[in-house]
């Protein structure tokens, strides 16, 4: 059961396993009418399906070819549900590169290059797959694109083109020429397939210094060679870009490269990272937040700040000590006072509020 089957080998099984799966459904069809489902415990549904998959394997070059046992761990771990929806959107983003494979060739029949990145956004869709149909019953929900975020590092991300001789140029004058001169580097990391290869910067390891004098085809991690991808990173100026480099041995068969030096052949492809705006110090910003609020006390009106310092609380007392409650607090609330004057009538009242706007100016003169 550990053992790989050979293309023989898994040839043979498939043709046994349907045959058999056949002959399964003849004698199950009278009773049931149902053919047999998948089971990962079922010798011949396990047997079949990793005949088939390793058949696809070998066809498309798949590695690592699964045995017998680790195709059952593998079955025995999908969920019918997550395959399901996986597989659909699988369909809808290769539905999406076909968009971009067709502006792609047009641009190029019409030379209208520039257009690519309009063009782009235009005919491609972001597509929602939806749990429950909408009132037309869809379950397909397509959206314009959003704009790419500045902030976000899959969209920031720059991919270029580089076309050199690796085996010629050496990584000081792959830092010197192209990422600091052409770039605009100016603390460089270099990665090749995730491993540092060159750092610049405070708390840099001078260990990699050697790598400068070494041709990119030297170079550890496997080196650079044509289709390798490296990334470049600064952190002093957030920017990060991936070099997808292009082997060229042979510069001296096109006439405009043939009289210049070797540091001058090469071509630098795409569009070139632009670095993220700095933000603000913190001073600064403590600074335009204390003139902003400043600006706003300046700019209110005499009336509303005499107003804000008029809210004294008024009180008012009565002269007649038995009938005054005691004076823990030395005051009737306005309310008391207002029922107090209607039960008195009208003439009451009208003391009430005489005595009341005396007591007001009384307080205003103090």
């Amino acid at each position: 059961a550990t053992d790989v089957w050979s293309k023989k080998d898994c040839t043979t099984e498939l043709i046994g396993c349907i045959a058999e799966a056949y002959q399964t459904y003849q004698s199950t069809q009278g009773a049931s009418g149902v053919a047999p489902a998948f089971d990962k415990d079922d010798d011949m549904a396990m047997r079949f399906v990793t005949a088939a998959a390793n058949l696809r394997q070998y066809v498309f070059k798949i590695d690592p070819i699964q045995s017998l046992y680790s195709a059952k761990g593998i079955a025995g771990n999908i969920i019918p549900a997550i395959a399901t929806t996986n597989a659909i959107v699988a369909g809808l983003q290769i539905l999406q590169a076909f968009h971009i494979l067709r502006v792609q060739l047009e641009a190029k029949e019409k030379g209208a290059k520039e257009a690519e990145e309009g063009r782009y956004k235009s005919c491609c869709r972001t597509q929602y797959c939806l749990r429950n149909p909408t009132r037309k019953g869809y379950l397909l929900q397509p959206s314009a694109l959003a704009d790419p975020n500045p902030k976000c590092f899959v969209c920031r991300s720059a991919t270029v083109d580089l076309t050199l001789d690796t085996k010629s140029w050496t990584m000081e004058q792959l830092l010197r020429i192209v990422v600091k001169g052409q770039l605009g580097f100016a603390e460089p990391t270099i990665l090749i397939n995730g491993d540092l290869v060159y750092e610049e910067g405070d708390g840099a390891e001078e260990d990699y210094v050697c790598n400068l004098p070494k041709t990119l085809d030297g170079l550890p991690a496997g080196g650079i060679h044509g289709g390798t991808v490296v990334r470049v990173e600064d952190f002093t100026q957030d920017l990060e870009v991936d070099l997808a480099f292009v082997q060229k041995d042979d510069w001296n068969a096109d006439e405009a490269w043939k009289d210049k030096d070797a540091e001058q052949r090469y071509i630098v492809g795409g569009d070139k990272p632009v670095a993220a705006p700095t933000p603000a110090p913190a001073s600064a910003l403590a600074a335009d937040k204390d003139g902003e609020e400043k600006k706003e006390d300046d700019s209110k009106p005499a009336a509303a700040a005499a107003e804000e310092d008029s809210d004294d609380d008024i009180i008012i007392e009565e002269e007649d000590p038995t009938s005054a409650p005691p004076l823990n607090n030395g005051a009737i609330s306005n309310k008391r006072t207002a029922e107090e004057a209607m039960a008195g009538g009208e003439e009451v009242g009208a003391g009430v509020a005489k005595k009341a706007k005396t007591d007001v100016v009384a307080v205003g003169a103090e």
